[in-house]
């Protein structure tokens, strides 16, 4: 995977398509900005990738309970 373009690998990150064991920082962008910026710099941005990736996850769990929620609460099941 690390051969995979930079915007096409963000772009399948995304859609939700890309194998939780692919998605890493450093594997969404160009090689030249990994190189540019340092071994202490890219950890600090992976650690930042990791609480967005959380904090999506998050957001995705609570839309599949208000979805569950909205269908339980539904008339057509009184």
């Amino acid at each position: 995977m690390h051969s995979l373009d930079p915007a096409a690998g963000l772009e399948l990150f995304q859609s939700g398509k890309m194998a939780e064991s692919e998605q890493g920082w450093d594997r969404l962008v160009p090689p030249q900005a990994l190189e540019a910026l340092g071994k202490k710099e890219v950890e600090r941005q992976s650690v930042l990738f990791e609480v967005f990736k959380s904090e999506l996850d998050y957001v995705n769990d609570l839309q599949i309970i208000e979805d569950v929620r909205c269908i339980n609460h539904s008339p057509r099941y009184y």
